[in-house]
């Protein structure tokens, strides 16, 4: 109050957030990072074919998620963002494949193997 000179005033933060310098950087990391999660089912994947059991893996669950990647593919073509595009692309890919082998591997359950093992009996 005394001094008379004014200090700058830092810029309103959502100026910031809109530069063109962050939204690019944003864009690229979402991209990159939307990429990894898009992969990490991969690594379920890889454990699923290693024991050649995916009876610990939920089916719903991956089956929502896949859904939840063709609305967020969707909403990024409607929209023009390119790094949903780019990541639910890959997600909904590596999700089907994942859906496949849970198919694949999946054992069935003990009231199946009973009645199959109960019309066997039955025909011999």
């Amino acid at each position: 109050m005394g001094s008379g000179c004014a200090e700058p005033m830092a810029p309103p933060l959502f100026i910031i957030l809109r530069s063109s310098l962050l939204s690019s950087f944003l864009a690229v990391a979402t991209t990159v990072w939307g990429l990894v999660m898009a992969l990490a089912p991969l690594l379920q994947i890889r454990l699923m074919v290693q024991t050649r059991d995916s009876s610990n893996v939920s089916l719903s669950w991956m089956g929502i998620l896949v859904i939840g990647y063709v609305l967020w593919f969707s909403y990024g073509i409607t929209s023009g963002a390119l790094p949903l595009i780019i990541a639910n692309t890959v997600s909904t890919l590596v999700g089907i494949a994942m859906i496949a082998v849970i198919l694949y591997y999946r054992k069935p359950s003990r009231g199946a193997v009973s009645a199959v093992e109960d019309t066997q009996g039955a025909a011999a």
